[in-house]
Formats: structure tokens, C-alpha cells, sequence
């Protein structure tokens, strides 16, 4: 890139984490004081011996997100899986064996909803779930109960609030 003021705008976007097809999209609508770049120019600039801080910039970048990541995976003990319910519940005979599990809303998760469903009548039972804790979990369960006192059986998928159940 031989115009130092593209150079650099290109440089302080991918250091921001924008990708050349983002960067090269906002020259060509909004920095029109720039001369138009391709995104794979940007691509074989990351690639020269100029870009190699950058590309080292972003291999970093993605290191971290990955190590994130695998410190989260939890796994339930002693589970129970879904091919060994009693047959007289998979052949929904009966009013009082449900499903259970959560509905989530948003991408930040703070809106959570305990579902459970009736297998035979299909009836929903919603509880809302504010501060999303074990304890909190139990008592949505109690509520339930209360409004549907012929639940008998329940079946939950293998999720960490449902794990002391």
C-alpha cells in the first residue's frame, strides 16, 4: 500500500479487530478521501513481511478466545439418558409425565424460563428464572408443582441446573 494514510487506516481497523472484508466495505461507502481498496488486497498485505504484526496480532487474538473457552466445559456426573425412561412414559399414556427445560432468551442469557410440558396433554408450564441459581431452579419446580398437582414423572436433558434432579 503505497498511500500512508490508507496504510494506516487499514492497520488501526485490523488491530481493532475488523475484518478486510468490513475494512475494505467502509473505504469504498464512508472513507471516501481514500482511494479504494479490495479485500484481498488487505488479505496478501496481512500475508507480506508488513502485515506480520498484525497477523501476529490476530493469532493472539484467537489463542485467547480458544483458552476461554475450554475452561468452561462442565460435565454431569452419573447421567441418565433418555433411552432408558420406563416405556409406559414414551408411549405418553398417561396425564403427569412431563418434559422439562429452559428457554432462553437474548444472546446474554439473563432471561431464563423453566418449561415444563406435559406428554400427553402437551400442556406448557412456564416459570420465570431471574437470578438463574440451583436453589432458584428448585423453587420454579415447587411453583410448578402447585399448578399441576397430577405431575408424577419428569424428564430433564442433561443441563448443569437440572443436575441435582
Amino acid at each position: 500500500m503505497h498511500n500512508p494514510g490508507l496504510r494506516d487506516f487499514v492497520e488501526k481497523n485490523l488491530y481493532d479487530d475488523q475484518s478486510p472484508p468490513n475494512i475494505s466495505g467502509r473505504i469504498k461507502k464512508r472513507e471516501r478521501h481514500l482511494p479504494p481498496v479490495s479485500k484481498d488486497s488487505i488479505y496478501r498485505f496481512i500475508k507480506s513481511p508488513y502485515g506480520r504484526r498484525i497477523e501476529h496480532h490476530q493469532n493472539k487474538q484467537k489463542s485467547r478466545r480458544w483458552r476461554r473457552r475450554a475452561k468452561r466445559s462442565a460435565k454431569l456426573q452419573d447421567r441418565t439418558f433418555i433411552d432408558k425412561r420406563p416405556e409406559f412414559i414414551n408411549k405418553r399414556k398417561r396425564i403427569g409425565d412431563a418434559e422439562a427445560d429452559f428457554l432462553v432468551s437474548g444472546r446474554s442469557g439473563k432471561g431464563i424460563i423453566l418449561n415444563i410440558t406435559d406428554r400427553k396433554s402437551r400442556a406448557p408450564f412456564l416459570e420465570q428464572i431471574t437470578v438463574v441459581t440451583i436453589a432458584n431452579v428448585h423453587l420454579a419446580f415447587k411453583r410448578i408443582k402447585k399448578r399441576f398437582p397430577e405431575l408424577k414423572t419428569i424428564t430433564t436433558d442433561n443441563d448443569l441446573l437440572l443436575g441435582r434432579h
